[in-house]
C-alpha cells in the first residue's frame, strides 16, 4: 500500500495570543493522509507524480511507497491526524509532523520547489515525529525526538 501525507509548510502568521498562538498550524503538521493513487500516478522511475493541481502553496506531498499490507490505511490516518490534548483541551493542532529542521537540506528545499516527494515507509518513519508539549504555551520547546514506530500504528 501507498500512501499520500499532505503538510503545510506555510501556514498562517497573523498575530494570535495564549493557546490560540500554541496550537495553531506549524510548519511540518501533516494535515492529511490518502491512497497514494488517490491524486497522483506512479511513474516509471518509481516515483509518484501529481496528476491533477496541487492547489494552494501552501502544502506539499509526501508519497510514502510500501507500507506494510498489515497496517490498516484508516488507522494510519486517525494516529497521523490527532491532536495533542491535556484534559480535554486542546493544546496543537497536530500530535504529529515532519520538522523541516530535521529533513536533509537537499530533499527539503526538492520538497520546497517541487511540493512533492516520494519517499518509502522505512526513510518516511525517520522524519515522522510524534510533539510533546512541556511548555503549553511556546510550541518552540515541543519535545520532537520522538520517531513513528510500527507500534503506533496497530
Amino acid at each position: 500500500m501507498d500512501i499520500t501525507l499532505q503538510i503545510i509548510i506555510r501556514p498562517a502568521t497573523h498575530a494570535l495570543e495564549g493557546m490560540e498562538a500554541a496550537c495553531r498550524y506549524r510548519t511540518g503538521d501533516i494535515i492529511d493522509v490518502y491512497r497514494a493513487n488517490r491524486f497522483a500516478e506512479l511513474q516509471e522511475d518509481g516515483n509518484y507524480l501529481m496528476q491533477s493541481q496541487m492547489g494552494n502553496d501552501v502544502f506539499c506531498y509526501i508519497h510514502i511507497k510500501d507500507v506494510p499490507d498489515t497496517l490498516n490505511r484508516q488507522r494510519i490516518k486517525a494516529k497521523l491526524l490527532e491532536p495533542v490534548t491535556i484534559l480535554d483541551e486542546l493544546v496543537r493542532r497536530k500530535m504529529w509532523h515532519i520538522p523541516p529542521s530535521i529533513l536533509p537540506v537537499a530533499f527539503r528545499q526538492r520538497l520546497l520547489a517541487d511540493r512533492e516527494a516520494t519517499v518509502t515507509f522505512i526513510q518516511a518513519k525517520n522524519y515522522i515525529r510524534r510533539k510533546t508539549t512541556p511548555v503549553l504555551l511556546d510550541p518552540d520547546q515541543d519535545d520532537i525526538t520522538t520517531t513513528l514506530t510500527d507500534g503506533d500504528l496497530e
